[in-house]
């Protein structure tokens, strides 16, 4: 063991060293040619190591870890087991989820390795987990089997043996499997002339005289004259705030230019340099450190760019977290953890509808596919089906020959399949936009939400009133439609077109989304949004009234309230508006074409009985299905009648309904 090593393990076990880390261990750091000594610690004060080892840790941090469990097709997400808490929301009763996991990358990125200690309870099962500061621990192999160790050292010195079971290790890049490269350790020259640069720049800078040139003298002069200028000039131009000021010479001097130093030796070129040297270390793009010189390094944008970063540099990382998660928390492969990489691949709600679409219209992806990729579970055996673009058929049967002829009741008969199977269709590419809409009504509500809950506390005080409140309601909800707009649009716009697709497709009309239908569009999305915001301000409105009228907390009262928005909504919004907008298009697209009346079609055993009722209604294309006020009765629900207070041009019928309309 080196004499320095010695003396700082003396002094740890003795407490005067609290960390290995601290100013004393540092002295015994090898400086770099540069002179100056660098370790895991002092490299952080560099700008660009800092910025890189944040990216990368608040990267692997900021994804979600939930833990799974394997069904037989598909997966669901196993809250039960105990390593999800430790995973997902607290490793133990210190630390956050993304404290945890952005240390131990920090820890990788520095020191090349990243440990944590497993504690495991009466069943087994792991119920902690805690960092293991890399310079407290050390593997090691035993002389007789060698079998894996290993040693870790307390801050008063004393240490203890853990076994490879109870150590999550992480490990970067290596050369034995047993411990990783320190890539500060391994890049300390160029780093230290990085540290030596920003040195130089400060001491410049901070004392140096900024002149720019030499002043000439033509003859001998004393001592006091001469003391007396170097005085002068230093009060007058000496310091970063004194520079470029006028000099005025007498008695003959002369003042001759010179080149600046730092420019001279590229200075400036040397601290880019070093910068990019950093960011080759950590294969982080120089956009994500705020080096925006070379932005198109991988891509021609900035997505993908960031589609680079997550597949090039974060995929490893992920990886190797995973595997050796996957390895020490759980008994066999039935539980697995996976990081949820969508936060940073996910394009936007629009991109991936629109790739969803095209993946499906072309037999690529089913149903159950596109559900996958949205961490959603099957609709069942009947969400695997695949459809050709040619009619929209099955693909199983694009190639089964044409029956042979039947009479005219038969092909009847047949054309009306034909059609519910478009329906269908519409129905299940409905359904699989229903997480996009959730995904926008989330947006919205959450800044509803955290607006209103803002505004109460404002406004119900000692010195504030209901009536105050009110203005503001009513002053906010003047502005949050184009929040809204800028929210839902794009989901809107996205199955406008898959449904627009489809429908011309079931009536021989060319896809495509037109004039007509871009105004029917713009018009819908409006009426959409003025239905939620009169809804909004409605129920604010007279929630605070009734709560002053009752003496009831206001604010209690409308808290309660926007929460029940945040969990109903959502959900409400999904299942309302797919089925509201995918009939209205697929209507306005029958009207285009011609189609003079429209039948209801009830999609099966999911209707409810009043739809049921509906079912195969045919009405004229400009007739409503029901009249406003009219009241439908249904068999199998005697004593219930459905009151309209609207007319009934398409479906939905009510709440939640999922029927279609066919061409008649």
């Amino acid at each position: 063991m080196k004499i320095s090593q010695r003396i700082v393990k003396w002094m740890m076990k003795r407490g005067i060293l609290e960390e290995p880390n601290s100013w004393l261990a540092r002295h015994f750091v090898r400086p770099t040619h540069s002179g100056i000594a660098v370790d895991e610690q002092t490299a952080l004060t560099f700008s660009a190591v800092f910025s890189c080892v944040n990216v990368l840790s608040r990267s692997l941090a900021g994804m979600s870890l939930p833990v799974y469990r394997r069904l037989d097709r598909g997966r669901t997400r196993a809250r039960e087991h105990p390593a999800y808490k430790l995973l997902h929301d607290q490793p133990n009763g210190e630390v956050t989820s993304y404290t945890f996991r952005s240390t131990l990358m920090a820890h990788l990125a520095l020191w090349g390795n990243a440990y944590a200690e497993i504690e495991f309870n009466n069943q087994g099962g792991p119920s902690s987990l805690w960092m293991i500061p890399p310079w407290r621990i050390e593997p090691g192999r035993t002389a007789d089997t060698g079998a894996l160790y290993y040693q870790v050292t307390a801050p008063n010195g004393e240490g203890k043996i853990l076994q490879p079971y109870r150590v999550l290790h992480i490990l970067g890049l290596g050369i034995d499997g047993m411990k990783g490269l320190s890539p500060i350790a391994m890049h300390r020259q160029g780093i230290g002339m990085g540290l030596a640069a920003e040195e130089f720049g400060a001491r410049f800078f901070g004392s140096g005289t900024n002149l720019g040139g030499i002043v000439e003298i033509p003859g001998k002069m004393r001592d006091e004259t001469i003391k007396g200028l170097r005085q002068d000039i230093k009060e007058k131009h000496e310091g970063l705030g004194k520079s470029h000021r006028l000099l005025f010479l007498e008695e003959g001097l002369k003042y001759h230019e010179a080149g600046m130093p730092m420019t001279d030796a590229q200075f400036l070129e040397s601290r880019k340099f070093q910068v990019n040297e950093v960011a080759r270390i950590y294969n982080v793009p120089l956009h994500l450190i705020q080096e925006h010189e070379k932005s198109t390094s991988w891509g021609t944008g900035i997505e993908q760019m960031n589609l680079g970063f997550v597949t090039h540099t974060m995929m490893p990382w992920m990886v190797n977290f995973e595997q050796e998660l996957n390895r020490k928390l759980f008994e066999d492969d039935t539980y697995y953890a996976e990081f949820l990489a969508e936060s940073l691949l996910r394009a936007d709600s629009q991109s991936r509808a629109e790739f969803y679409n095209r993946m499906f219209n072309v037999g690529a992806f089913s149903i159950n596919d596109i559900r996958e990729k949205e961490n959603e579970n099957p609709i069942g055996p009947e969400g695997d089906i695949h459809y050709v673009p040619m009619n929209m058929i099955p693909a199983d049967q694009a190639m089964t020959p044409d029956p042979p002829q039947e009479d005219v009741r038969s092909v009847e008969k047949r054309s009306l399949e034909v059609r519910q199977q478009g329906a269908v269709r519409r129905s299940r590419i409905k359904s699989s936009y229903r997480s996009v809409f959730q995904e926008a009504a989330k947006n919205i509500v959450k800044r509803e939400k955290r607006n209103i809950l803002r505004a109460i506390k404002d406004h119900f005080n000692e010195d504030r009133s209901l009536t105050s409140f009110e203005g503001w309601v009513e002053d906010y909800y003047r502005e949050f439609p184009d929040y809204i707009q800028r929210q839902i649009r794009p989901a809107f716009r996205s199955l406008a077109e898959s449904v627009q697709e489809l429908a011309a497709q079931e009536v021989g009309a060319e896809p495509g989304m037109t004039a007509e239908m871009e105004r029917f569009l713009n018009e819908y999305t409006a009426t959409f949004t003025s239905r939620y915001v009169g809804s909004s301000r409605g129920q604010l409105i007279a929630l605070a009234r009734q709560s002053a009228d009752e003496g009831k907390v206001i604010a209690e009262e409308i808290e309660t309230r926007v929460n029940e928005w945040e969990e109903r909504r959502p959900n409400k919004v999904a299942m309302n508006e797919t089925v509201q907008l995918g009939s209205a298009v697929a209507k306005t697209v029958f009207i285009g074409a011609g189609v003079q009346k429209l039948r209801w079609h009830g999609m099966g055993s999911k209707t409810c009985e009043f739809c049921q009722e509906m079912d195969g209604k045919v009405v004229g294309i400009d007739e409503p299905f029901l009249a406003r006020d009219d009241v439908l009765e249904a068999e199998g629900r005697e004593g219930e009648e459905l009151q309209l207070n609207r007319p009934t041009l398409h479906p939905p019928l009510h709440q939640f309904c999922i029927c279609e309309i066919l061409p008649d």
